[in-house]
């Protein structure tokens, strides 16, 4: 099979995100290219699913988007399909900080009339 840039089959936005998020189906033994590396899909992954671009200890915390998503349930390796069957949601502290990465809010402006 070919070799295919990842951003042409799945969404990673972040550079600390584990997953990426399937953009159409990706089959098993599909090859991409991440970040130089050649990463080989293991088993089929659906449009919207998750799929390991690197590898997590079993209870690692798995990131999507910037956000912990859940934990590991057994080890995840690069190319695996993220889902409920190795990946638990355990209570784990969180921080709500809204908006933490806005810019801050513009200068007041003077009320202006008609």
């Amino acid at each position: 099979m070919p070799l295919v840039p990842l951003a042409e089959v799945a969404v990673h936005l972040r550079p600390d995100d584990e997953v990426a998020v399937a953009a159409k189906f990706i089959p098993a033994g599909a090859e991409l290219e991440f970040h130089g590396e050649r990463l080989i899909v293991k088993q089929p992954v659906k449009l919207g699913h998750k799929l390991a671009v690197r590898g997590v200890k079993k209870g690692g915390a798995v990131r999507k988007y910037g956000q912990i998503i859940g934990f590991a349930r057994s080890e995840i390796t690069p190319g695996e399909h993220v889902h409920v069957h190795n990946l638990g949601a355990d209570l784990f502290e969180r921080d709500y900080a809204f908006c933490q990465d806005c810019p801050p809010p513009p200068r007041a402006i003077e009320r202006r009339t008609f």
